[in-house]
């Protein structure tokens, strides 16, 4: 959300609160987690049930890449080590995540 201080954290929480009572749905809410915003590559790391397959993983570009460029590959479970670095490779976004125009390279090996 790139909230800058506390002041602007406090008024977001408190839209939030005010969004889900106005829809009844206040109880919903069971507390907050504040944590600093990172920059970086987003991505989307998901498990999706397939009628035929069973349990399938997904991996792919976040945010508004997945939604607009759909650049996700999908892996039957269980999967190892080498599916892993196969499906990191396989993205199209790869690239992105190899470092470009003096953004660093993400942390292949942690994902």
């Amino acid at each position: 959300m790139n909230l800058q201080d506390e002041t602007a954290v406090r008024q977001v929480f408190t839209e939030i609160q005010n969004r889900l009572a106005q829809d009844g749905k206040a109880e919903a809410m069971d507390g907050v987690l504040v944590q600093p915003m990172i920059s970086g590559v987003e991505l989307v790391i998901g498990v999706t049930q397939d009628p035929l397959f069973g349990p399938l993983i997904g991996f792919g570009l976040g945010g508004i890449h997945v939604e607009i460029l759909k650049d996700v590959c999908f892996r039957i479970t269980p999967i190892t080590d080498r599916d892993t670095k196969e499906m990191i490779r396989s993205i199209k976004g790869y690239r992105l995540l190899q470092g470009y125009r003096g953004h660093p390279p993400a942390d292949i090996e942690a994902l």
